[in-house]
């Protein structure tokens, strides 16, 4: 009942990072500290979320594997949890998801600014 109050709230999060970290700063990556960020923040959170919930880290659900291809190894995928449930696998391939499509338009953005802004001569 929650998860769009608080998925609202770690969006607009993230979307603030990443216009912090990317900015107008076009010679850095900015990929790496914005998914360390990820797994820092909103990740921790809601794993406690979900602990407290009751979709709890368990044996079961990771003797059946992640069900991405995309999603990390469980053991580099979050530090302090050693096998992330499903739906804390879902919720990162979101926010990831999410952070790409951000970058993505700041970039198109400013590259379009770029080139309006370009003398006519």
């Amino acid at each position: 009942m929650a998860e769009d109050a608080y998925a609202s709230a770690i969006f607009l999060l993230l979307k603030a990072k990443v216009y912090d970290v990317a900015g107008d700063d076009f010679r850095s990556s900015v990929l790496q500290s914005i998914q360390s960020w990820i797994q820092a923040v909103p990740l921790k959170f809601l794993h406690a979320l979900l602990v407290y919930l009751g979709d709890s880290v368990s044996c079961e659900s990771s003797s059946s594997g992640l069900k991405s291809p995309l999603a990390s190894q469980p053991s580099s995928f979050c530090p302090g949890i050693d096998s992330p449930s499903e739906g804390l696998v879902r919720w990162k391939l979101r926010l990831e998801y999410f952070a790409y499509e951000t970058l993505q338009d700041l970039r198109i953005s400013k590259l379009f600014e770029i080139i309006v802004d370009y003398p006519e001569r």
